[in-house]
């Protein structure tokens, strides 16, 4: 994960967890209207104005694979 990247600004910032609301920046959320590196679609680095691209994004800083629930008996 590189430091400037949107994750890396996200960890730095403290947050475990977070939702970035891309829709409404305000004054001070100016800066997320730059080009911003992160990886929204895998593990691949993009560059974009993630503002133009989605309404926001979800940040988990750790991941579990999906695991198969048991089926209820019954």
């Amino acid at each position: 994960m590189q430091p400037d990247s949107l994750e890396g600004l996200l960890v730095a910032a403290g947050r475990t967890n977070a939702i970035v609301d891309f829709r409404h920046t305000g004054e001070s959320g100016g800066w997320l209207r730059n080009k911003l590196t992160a990886r929204p679609l895998g593990h691949a680095d993009m560059v974009a104005d993630w503002t133009n691209v989605f309404d926001g994004v979800v940040f988990t800083r750790r991941m579990y694979p999906s695991t198969l629930a048991k089926r209820a008996k019954g």
